[in-house]
């Protein structure tokens, strides 16, 4: 049954991201007729989400309590290498921020790994942001590829929808 509920949710996805990349892109070779204003759309959007990570993160962390754990907590070096202290304190890790500070393959490794426990609110969040982001950047001057951020938005929905499915099991029951 999750199968069937990625697939049709991915199919969807999929559908919606071409419809507004097709309609940026259109947008942006109407208004994005030299060098220097590419560059500064460019820019705007680097900005943009770089700001828009670092708020999410500070704010999500500001507003939960005790979400630091330590880093003994972490078994394999792996995991301890993907992980980011974020605002805790020193020898403690935030499994939340992890996902907006670390590498594109070191994110797709914290939503897989069951030693970091990224918390379900903020996993939606960072999934909408993520697909947001990419849906409007994809065609900006910037040589950048889609394999990667749809991997991790494929991660994070199938991380998504297994939490909504396991919680739904235990409120219903079996």
């Amino acid at each position: 049954m999750g199968a069937v509920i990625i697939g049709v949710v991915g199919g969807c996805l999929g559908a919606l991201f071409i419809s507004v990349n097709f309609k940026m892109n259109v947008i942006r070779k109407r208004l994005l007729k030299t060098k220097w204003i590419k560059v500064i759309e460019t820019g705007f959007w680097c900005a943009l989400t770089a700001s828009a990570f670092v708020l999410i993160s500070y704010f999500s962390w500001k507003t939960q309590d005790n979400v630091c754990e330590p880093l003994t907590n972490l078994k394999t070096a792996d995991a301890k290498s993907i992980v980011h202290q974020g605002w805790c304190p020193e020898g403690q890790f935030d499994p939340n921020i992890s996902l907006y500070f670390a590498t594109e393959g070191g994110i797709i490794r914290n939503i897989m790994n069951k030693e970091v426990t990224v918390q379900y609110g903020n996993l939606c969040v960072f999934l909408l942001m993520w697909y947001l982001f990419t849906i409007t950047t994809y065609g900006t001057n910037v040589p950048a590829g889609l394999f990667l951020p749809g991997m991790i938005i494929g991660c994070a929905l199938g991380a998504f929808i297994f939490r909504t499915m396991d919680y739904g099991h235990l409120i219903i029951g079996d």
